[in-house]
């Protein structure tokens, strides 16, 4: 009989490096790096819901610029017409339509954020997803249909009278935006995790940011609030989206360059709210599919 040498054994590498262990937490930053891949991922949805959402509509993606008209004509019939509260305010047409176009696109994206991680389905795209997509994905669809309100807002401010000559310092508006978009998602960020593990929270959040926009100066100054008390003049110095409204104006409507205080209470809230929202995102990542579960 032939004699059969043993099959050479072959040997094969495995890279192991983005393996945990069973029952382990992926490193923060390597948590990081999942959510940065998922970019591509996010971008197609935000505008897959987008464009979906004026399929049905005769007039179609144009409502996202008819919208923010409508409701800037009826916040100065209501607040500028009926009940005057202009209160000596230079151009209150003006600064009640910057107030409201920019705090409508925070309420948005806060609002809208606060029950995605709790409704969050990991395996949506075919894969597995980080929970911090969630809210992530909410507010790059509200920027996105939320951004011509911007446009629409600064041909107002050319177009109604008394008319706005705009000046260099309209230049400063960009970082401004970007300022309040990492506000907005930090915060959203913060109020998706805390509505994940305690839902009824949710509720108590949209009272807050209703209280939020009154602490804002959207329809009139601050200042008649911060006289009532040293608590209340506290609270409004820290509001980051009080120094965003007031920095925009700034810009816009009275040609001057912001507080330099301003900017920095602005950078802290773009920065420490997102950081310490996705702390404690990854710290229960693995509790939130649970939390989804549920509502299937």
């Amino acid at each position: 009989m032939e004699r059969r040498l043993p099959a050479e054994k072959e040997t094969t590498y495995v890279d192991v490096a983005h393996l945990n262990k069973r029952g382990g937490r992926q490193g923060f930053v390597d948590y990081l790096i999942r959510v940065w891949e998922t970019r591509d991922y996010i971008s197609h949805e935000a505008k897959a819901q987008v464009t979906q959402g004026g399929e049905h509509q005769f007039l179609g993606n144009l409502w996202l610029i008819i919208n923010p008209i409508l409701d800037g004509a009826v916040y100065f019939v209501v607040f500028g017409l009926i009940l005057n509260l202009s209160d000596g305010i230079d151009n209150f047409v003006a600064f009640l339509l910057i107030g409201v176009f920019l705090f409508q696109m925070t309420t948005k994206c806060v609002n809208g954020s606060a029950m995605s991680i709790y409704r969050f389905k990991p395996g949506g795209s075919g894969g597995l997803l980080p929970a911090l997509t969630a809210p992530l994905s909410v507010n790059a669809r509200v920027w996105l249909s939320g951004f011509p309100s911007y446009l629409v807002l600064l041909v107002m401010l050319l177009l109604i009278p008394p008319a706005e000559e705009l000046s260099f310092y309209i230049l400063l508006l960009i970082p401004i935006i970007v300022l309040q978009a990492l506000v907005n998602l930090g915060i959203s960020v913060m109020a998706a995790h805390f509505v994940a593990v305690v839902p009824d929270v949710n509720n108590l959040l949209r009272v807050s940011t209703r209280a939020w926009m009154y602490g804002s100066g959207v329809m009139f100054s601050v200042d008649r609030f911060a006289e009532l008390s040293p608590l209340l003049a506290f609270l409004i110095h820290w509001n980051p989206m009080a120094w965003v409204l007031s920095a925009a104006r700034d810009v816009t409507i009275y040609g001057s360059a912001p507080a330099l205080e301003g900017w920095y209470i602005m950078l802290l809230w773009a920065v420490a709210p997102l950081l310490v929202g996705s702390l404690l995102v990854w710290w229960r990542e693995g509790t939130y599919r649970k939390a989804g579960d549920n509502n299937d």
